[in-house]
């Protein structure tokens, strides 16, 4: 009678563990899926904003109008490698760290004459 009860339980228990090796390539497969959606939505993505905003504070140029901290001032005077002296209104000018800039509205004019002769 005992050896009734171990059939029956190693008859339900086997196929289970032959569906679960097959099922091993399946599961590699859609992980790689996630790994390779994830890069491609947002890792490059992000890795191209950064790499603009950096080509963008490093050619910031006298002249140039910018959003800094949501105000908009123009660069009266760059500084050294990490400040700008920016001016936002008559007679207030504030030395600004370039990481802070977000965005460039107007190029400078002498930027503008170059870019078209390109």
């Amino acid at each position: 009678m005992l050896s009734f009860f171990t059939l029956a339980a190693t008859a339900t228990t086997a196929p289970v563990f032959q569906g679960a090796s097959s099922d091993l390539p399946r599961a590699l497969i859609q992980l790689l899926a996630i790994v390779v959606i994830f890069y491609l939505f947002f890792i490059r993505p992000q890795q191209k904003r950064a790499k603009e905003q950096i080509n963008m504070l490093n050619n910031l140029k006298k002249g140039d109008e910018i959003v800094v901290s949501g105000m908009v001032g123009k660069i009266t005077k760059i500084i050294n490698d990490g400040e700008i002296l920016v001016a936002f209104a008559d007679g207030v000018e504030i030395k600004v760290l370039r990481s802070f800039v977000s965005n460039v509205l107007f190029e400078s004019e002498d930027i503008k004459k170059e870019n078209n002769k390109k």
